[in-house]
This record gives structure tokens, C-alpha cells and sequence, in this order.
């Protein structure tokens, strides 16, 4: 999905401000509605060269995102299940076989972190601050079931992202990301359903050798 075709309802929550979280649809959050006009321009563009996405199931699921990317561009978030979408947990188990959705979602206030660009810092995910959206995409296959119980399976996903810088800066609007890199996930085989269940993933950002720009 390209960012400046990103549903609507990641734009409104974004650059609302932050004002509402995405509880009340956390699980909704990808479903396709009308795209916005936003157009990613050369200025805005972002392109993620280094980082990672990394999620793990303990009592609950919990995760960092990391994102390191051309013009000095730092994101560093904390991120969770409840507060946003993560598809290898919440459509699984899946049995062998089956596709599984890499799909992973967070906005706004429920992306709190720190923003740095070209040496200067500062917030995103504050109420009434400003905001930041990320999406990755991809799939991979169930594999077949094993004596050991569990298994790993890697495969290729796409990001994109969005934003939003201090008003002062005078930008004229948030900054596009875009990137991409390998998803390595772990899963644990129930028995009693006869299909995989979620572990561990770090989806990895590789760098693009066309990049040629400034980091």
C-alpha cells in the first residue's frame, strides 16, 4: 500500500493530533476505505534503510520498533497487541498449509516514541502532539508440522509510514517512510487444533543499494 494512498481512517487519527486512541478499532484498523489524496513527495520521502520490527507472546505481546533511515532519520516506539494490529497473533492458530497475514499496524498514541531528523529530537504519540503511523505488509506459509513442535519461517514484507513534524518546522505536512526487508517468525505447534500458534518475530530492514542518499 502506498502511503499517499493510506486508508483514511490512519489519516484522520494521525493528524488529528493524536487526540484519540486506536482502542476502540484496534482491530479494524485495516480495513479499506477511502484512500487519502496526500501526495509523497521527493521532499517528504523517507526511505528506511536499517531497524527492525521485533514482537514476542509472553503474557502478553509486546515489541519495539526501531527505524533508521535516510537524512539522519531515527524512530524508536514501543508497541503492543492491544494497541494495534498484529496478524501473525491475532488470526492464528493456522494450520499447515495455510497463508498467514504479516500485517502489522500501530497510530498514534499507541506509537509513543521519539522522533529524531537531520540532529534534532522529539515526540510523537502525545495527546495533542504530534503523530506517527506504521504498516507492514506481507505473507508467508504455514509449514508442515515437525517432531521438535516448532518451527521457522522467513519471508519478504513492505513498509510504509507516516510523520508528522513540529508545526514550527514548517514542512507543510508529515514525512512519508518507506522500506522493506525479511520477516523471520517462530511458532509452536498445539496439537489439539492441529495448527501454529505465534511466538517470536523480527521483521529486519534491509537497505536498498539504489538508496543513494544522505543518512
Amino acid at each position: 500500500m502506498s502511503s499517499r494512498n493510506l486508508p483514511a481512517v490512519f489519516l484522520v487519527l494521525l493528524l488529528a493530533g493524536c487526540e484519540q486512541s486506536g482502542s476502540s478499532s484496534r482491530n479494524d484498523l485495516a480495513a479499506p476505505l477511502a484512500p487519502s489524496t496526500l501526495d509523497a513527495s521527493a521532499d517528504h520521502l523517507i526511505r528506511i534503510i536499517g531497524g527492525s520490527l521485533t514482537i514476542s507472546r509472553t503474557t502478553t505481546v509486546r515489541g519495539t520498533v526501531e527505524l533508521k533511515g535516510t537524512r539522519g532519520f531515527r524512530l524508536l516506539s514501543d508497541v503492543s497487541y492491544s494497541g494495534g494490529v498484529f496478524a501473525p497473533y491475532s488470526r492464528c492458530p493456522c494450520p499447515p498449509g495455510t497463508p498467514i497475514d504479516l500485517a502489522a499496524v500501530w497510530v498514534g498514541i499507541d506509537l509513543f516514541g521519539q522522533v529524531r531528523l537531520r540532529g534534532t529530537s522529539y515526540d510523537v504519540g502525545h495527546a495533542n502532539g504530534p503523530g506517527a503511523l506504521v504498516e507492514f505488509t506481507g505473507q508467508v506459509t504455514a509449514p508442515p508440522p515437525n517432531a521438535s513442535g516448532f518451527a521457522e519461517v522467513s519471508a519478504p514484507f513492505s513498509f510504509e509510514g507516516l510523520v508528522q513534524t513540529p508545526p514550527e518546522w514548517g514542512l507543510g505536512g508529515p514525512l512519508s517512510l518507506t522500506g522493506h526487508g525479511q520477516a523471520h517468525l517462530q511458532f509452536t505447534f498445539t496439537e489439539s487444533v492441529h495448527a501454529w500458534e505465534f511466538l517470536h518475530a523480527r521483521y529486519e530492514f534491509e537497505p536498498a543499494a539504489a538508496h543513494g542518499h544522505e543518512e
